[in-house]
């Protein structure tokens, strides 16, 4: 796959549906009242105010999470596609539990909750990887049937 091909596209739109499926989630849980305290997108919101001095407007934030979860990860995914074995939904959840990683070791500690989420509670890395799961197996199957492929 090249980057910007027809299938880099299809890999971006197929990333924005995996980051809808992931959304939905994130927003019934918000609606539960399960763990308020962890809200990634309130956290994107903050670290972009705090680095590049934008709005604290909850829609940045949004788009922040769909720019990251179609963009960055369906680039991913169209970077390794051709190196990863098996369906498109293993290579969407390989792709996710590496985005799952990179946001416990990362994003979770630069937004101020400790490594794994730890700082919220003990259940936000297993919230969160299930939740990465789903992104990746919609992002696969969505994948899949942008290409026709499987």
């Amino acid at each position: 796959m090249e980057l910007f091909g027809s299938n880099h596209r299809k890999a971006i739109l197929a990333g924005f549906i995996g980051t809808f499926a992931l959304s939905v989630l994130m927003v019934l849980k918000m609606l539960s009242g399960f763990a308020p305290q962890m809200n990634p997108i309130r956290d994107l919101t903050g670290l972009a105010h705090d680095v590049a001095g934008l709005p604290r407007m909850m829609p940045i934030g949004w788009v922040l999470h769909f720019v990251i979860g179609s963009v960055v990860w369906g680039t991913v995914f169209t970077l390794l596609h051709p190196i990863l074995g098996g369906s498109n939904r293993r290579k969407g959840v390989i792709v996710a539990l590496l985005a799952w990683l990179l946001m416990m070791v990362g994003f979770m500690p630069m937004s101020g909750n400790g490594l794994f989420g730890f700082g919220i509670g003990p259940m936000i890395p297993v919230m969160t990887f299930v939740f990465h799961v789903v992104f990746g197996l919609v992002m696969g199957t969505a994948y899949s049937w942008l290409t026709g492929e499987e």
